[in-house]
Order: C-alpha cells, then structure tokens, then sequence
C-alpha cells in the first residue's frame, strides 16, 4: 500500500480506483489515508471486502477532514464497528466533497448510527447512503431519523432477499 500511495500522491489523472477484496489491514489505510490528502484526482474509491477495521477508519476519518476530491466512498464488509463510525464521522462532519457512502455488511449497529445520526446534522453534501445489513434495529433507525431531520440525504435500504 506503502508503494501504491506514493504514486497516487502525485497522479493526476485517475478518478475511480476499486482496491476491494485484497487483504488490506489498518496500516495500509494509514498510506491510503496520508495519499488521499494530497491527491485531488481520485473522486471514487472502493475499500470494501478488507479486513480494514475501527483503526483504519480513524486514518479515513483524518483523510476526509481535508480531502476535496472523493464524492463516492465503498466500505462494505470490512469489519468496522461502532468505533470505527466514530471516526468515520469526526471526518465527514468537515468533509464537503463525498456525496455517496455506502457502509453495507459491517457491524455499526445501534451505537454506530448514534455517530451516523449526528454526522447527518452537519453534513449536507452527502446525498446517497447505503446501509443494508448493518445491524441496526429501532433505536438506530431513531438516531438515524433524527440526523435526517437536518439532511436532504436519499437512503437506499433494499430488501432482504
């Protein structure tokens, strides 16, 4: 990742990169994370299927804070909890470039939405989040409801199948 982040730092041409189901762990995220603080090419990224957890998430979270490029952003299946949403949200409550978030399969739950909820009150670029299979029951779904109070956000929640 080391490598793959110091050639991105620089690139200015690719906007869509899809690094999902490759066994990167919490310190590759560091590298992708200090990459994507200067990088303003990248609009979409694609994190899904790793074994990134709460601790990557805080690297992604400073990441967002002062990246400007990125509008879609893919964590499914990755393994964060409600930590990691945390710091996910310290992030997004700054960022104003992501619109599309998609979270599916990851164990947020009720205490991760509590952070979704408050994020939602701050942040109106985000127009898109997928939530699917994350664990939340009605006091999530609550906090959810409570942040969107305040955004004009479209959730995309399909069906069981």
């Amino acid at each position: 990742m080391r490598w793959l982040g110091e050639g991105l730092k620089y690139n200015t041409s690719l906007t869509s990169l899809d690094i999902s189901d490759n066994q990167i762990r919490d310190e590759g995220m560091k590298w992708m994370g200090e990459t994507l603080k200067y990088n303003t090419s990248l609009t979409s990224l694609d994190i899904s299927d790793n074994q990134i957890r709460d601790e990557g998430m805080k690297w992604m979270g400073e990441t967002l804070k002062c990246n400007t490029s990125l509008t879609s952003l893919q964590i499914r299946y990755t393994g964060i909890k409600k930590e990691g949403m945390g710091w996910l949200g310290e992030g997004l409550k700054y960022n104003t470039s992501l619109t599309s978030l998609d979270i599916r399969k990851n164990h947020v739950r009720e205490e991760g939405m509590e952070w979704l909820g408050e994020i939602l009150k701050c942040n109106t670029s985000l127009t898109s989040l997928q939530i699917r299979y994350t664990g939340i029951k009605k006091e999530g779904m609550g906090w959810l409801g409570e942040g969107l109070k305040y955004n004009t956000l479209r959730i995309k929640s399909e069906k069981k199948e």
